[in-house]
């Protein structure tokens, strides 16, 4: 198996043998020169595939134009579109939105179940409350202090690495 001839990065190697791989496999089918159309999406490094595969066929005096042979995958391409609608060009902040969400739920599901639990639940719902932001943390690390009095030291009463 002769691997294709481009740039040895790192980056370029996962894509050299694939390349040989495919090229090994049309010409074996004998199907070189029947080579179509392919559906990519738009990262950058499938216009250097298409620039290889170009570069291999016309050794073999086979005409392919990677830009012409290139079609975007429509489902890609409906996903941007849908994005952009929907957060313009931050969809990274639609993304966290969504994360933001099932994080909301999950934590009202878990205080749901241990609302049931009596004292022992209300204070396992106060302390995850209270852990939620580093505000509330220093919050009531300040109550404690004032409630001990000048002098004492407190012990930390709220461990972040704790479980329920």
């Amino acid at each position: 198996m002769q691997l294709l001839e481009c740039e040895d990065s790192s980056a370029n190697i996962q894509a050299k043998i694939k390349l040989t791989v495919f090229f090994n496999i049309i010409e074996s089918c004998n199907i070189i020169d029947k080579i179509g159309y392919f559906t990519l999406d738009n990262a950058s490094n499938n216009g250097t595939v298409m620039q290889h595969i170009a570069k291999q066929l016309s050794e073999q005096s086979i005409s392919f134009n990677p830009v012409e042979r290139r079609l975007r995958c429509l489902g890609h391409v409906m996903n941007l579109v849908g994005k952009a609608l929907l957060w313009a060009t931050d969809a990274e902040a639609f993304q966290a939105e969504i994360t933001n969400q099932q994080d909301l739920q999950q934590e009202a599901e878990e205080l749901a179940t241990w609302r049931p639990k009596g004292p022992l639940g209300k204070l396992h719902n106060m302390i995850v409350w209270i852990c939620r932001t580093p505000q509330r943390r220093d919050w009531f690390s300040e109550c404690v202090k004032k409630a001990l009095g000048p002098g004492t030291k407190a012990l930390s009463l709220i461990n972040g690495n704790s479980t329920w």
